[in-house]
Parts: structure tokens; C-alpha cells; sequence
């Protein structure tokens, strides 16, 4: 690899380090998360001990997990996610997902992979190599200053002291903003080096619970998810019920509305019921045999009526 290429290796290094620490120190969601875990501890411990004011961040970050609640189903970290969470007021559903941590932090990961000691032995190699070229270049100018190495060599000295100068004070700002963060957080200032705050295969830090929020999220992603199976569920057997219901309901009404349509059809028919009327010889329609008095044989004409009236001349014909 050539000088702009080491150059270009180192800086993206110090620049990833630096960013990492910077996100660290300004996360919001970290800072609500600082918060709710101090206040929530002084909750959990008022009865026992003392108020606290502050924490080590990533002792009390860590522990958060482990701190599980009286039934065993939760614990404080995931407590915490679903309070920094937004919810409807009406229905106190979760208006969005649950915060993602990993968008506040998103170079912790590459950061974590730099390691303090051999980011500075890369520096030093640098500034050591840019500084042999110097001398090679002055002393080839001293012997020969006609000589066309100086000439040529002299420009690239001087770019190549100034991108010297910028890793070399890029590596300094790392190193006195990692300290100023970790006192900020109530870290003790040691020699730990930067890759164990950040968290790794080496040491817990900041990407173990990076990790441990990345997983509390899905799970309760998932239970989310399949609340609302449940509900949905619920609600369909809700409404199917209420459909049978009011189906089993209109049968009823229907059945009971047919029954008292056939009980008044039958009333209505046995009201209008009439005698029916007897006929005689003449092809004309007698009166019924119930309204007049019974004879032995059939009245004729004029004279079945006058007996009707009273009259007593009888004629009649013998059966």
C-alpha cells in the first residue's frame, strides 16, 4: 500500500473512533435511557437505600437486563423500551416502532474494531517514515542541490507533513475525547483502551448492550405482534357471534310472525262461516231450514211464504 493509501487507512480509522465517540456522548436516545434507569433504580431502592445522583454507565447499562420484574416476564430494559415508546392517548396502542438504538449508533461497531495500540503504532509509523523522507530530501540537497531529487521529492515532503500532522493531531483529539467521555459517564480514567468501552469479544461495553437492546426490540416486536393476532382473533369472534346471535334472533321473530299469521288467518275464517242455503223445486234458492219452521215434506211458491206469515190455510203435499 502506498503513502496516500496508509494515509487514507489511518484517517478513515481515527475518523470512525472519533464519530463513535461523539454519538456516544450526544445520543438522545441514550440520554433518556440514562434517565429513566437512574430514576428507576432510585424507584426500585428507595426503601433500602439512599437516593443516587449518578451511575457508571456501562456497569448500570448492562444490568439493566438482568433486572427482571416480580413475574418473570419482562425486565427493566425492555420496561424501558416500551416507555421511551410513543402511544396513541385513546387507545394506548404504540403509535411507532420501538426505538432503534443502533440508528443513534451506527459507528460502534466498525469503531470497536480499532484497537488504541496498534492505531498509534500506525500513526507513529507514518510520522517516522514521512520524517525519513525529509532527511532523505534535505540531504540530497545538500550534496547535489542541483540534483533534480530535491526538485521533485521537496512538494511531496510538504504534503506529505501536513497529512503527518492531521492524523497525528486526529489521533491526540481521539485520545482526549475518550477521556473526557469516560469521566462523563463516571468511568474511572485508566488504561482501558477504547475498544473495550466500545464493547467486543474482549470486554462488555457499550456493543453488549447495543446487542442486549437490539434483542429486547425483536422480542417485543414480536409480542406485539402477537397481541394483535390475538386481537384481531378476538374481534372476529366477537363479530361472528353477534352475527349468529342476531341470526338466531330474526329465525325467532320470523317463526313467531308466521305462527300468528296462520292463528289469525284461522279466526278470520271460522268468523265468516255461514249456513248454507237449501234449494226448492222451482229452481229458485230457499231460505236456510233454521230460518223458518220445520215440515214434513217441501213448500211451494207463495203459499210456504204466507205460512211464514201467519196464514192458516194449509196446503201442503204429502211426502
Amino acid at each position: 500500500m502506498g503513502f496516500d493509501g496508509q494515509f487514507g487507512d489511518v484517517k478513515a480509522k481515527i475518523d470512525r473512533v472519533q464519530a463513535a465517540l461523539n454519538e456516544i456522548k450526544e445520543s438522545p436516545l441514550l440520554k433518556k435511557t440514562y434517565k429513566c434507569l437512574l430514576a428507576f433504580g432510585n424507584f426500585m431502592n428507595n426503601k433500602t437505600k439512599n437516593m443516587g445522583y449518578g451511575f457508571r454507565a456501562i456497569d448500570g447499562l448492562n444490568k439493566m437486563k438482568q433486572s427482571k420484574s416480580g413475574d418473570n416476564m419482562t425486565d427493566l430494559l425492555k420496561y424501558t423500551i416500551t416507555f421511551l415508546t410513543p402511544k396513541d392517548e385513546k387507545t394506548n396502542d404504540f403509535k411507532d416502532a420501538f426505538p432503534d438504538l443502533s440508528v443513534d449508533l451506527k459507528n460502534l461497531s466498525e469503531a470497536a474494531r480499532v484497537e488504541t495500540e496498534l492505531l498509534k503504532q500506525e500513526v507513529e509509523k507514518f510520522a517516522k517514515g514521512t520524517a525519513v523522507a525529509e532527511e532523505a530530501v534535505k540531504k540530497a540537497n545538500k550534496d547535489d542541490p542541483k540534483d533534480s531529487f530535491y526538485s521533485v521529492f521537496s512538494k511531496w515532503i510538504s504534503d506529505a507533513k501536513v497529512k503527518t500532522k492531521e492524523i497525528t493531531d486526529g489521533l491526540a483529539s481521539c485520545l482526549a475525547s475518550y477521556d473526557a467521555l469516560r469521566a462523563h459517564l463516571g468511568e474511572p480514567i485508566d488504561s482501558t483502551p477504547w475498544e473495550d468501552f466500545f464493547g467486543g469479544e474482549k470486554a462488555p461495553g457499550f456493543m453488549e448492550f447495543l446487542e442486549s437492546w437490539k434483542q429486547a426490540r425483536e422480542d417485543l416486536e414480536a409480542l406485539k405482534l402477537e397481541e394483535e393476532k390475538k386481537a384481531k382473533k378476538a374481534a372476529y369472534e366477537k363479530e361472528q357471534a353477534e352475527k349468529k346471535e342476531k341470526e338466531a334472533k330474526d329465525k325467532e321473530e320470523k317463526a313467531a310472525a308466521k305462527a300468528a299469521g296462520k292463528a289469525g288467518v284461522k279466526a278470520g275464517g271460522a268468523a265468516k262461516e255461514t249456513p248454507k242455503a237449501a234449494f226448492d223445486f222451482s229452481g229458485k234458492t230457499a231460505a236456510p231450514k233454521d230460518a223458518g219452521p220445520k215440515a214434513g215434506g217441501f213448500t211451494f211458491g207463495a203459499k210456504a211464504g204466507a205460512k211464514a206469515a201467519g196464514d192458516t190455510t194449509k196446503e201442503t203435499v204429502a211426502p
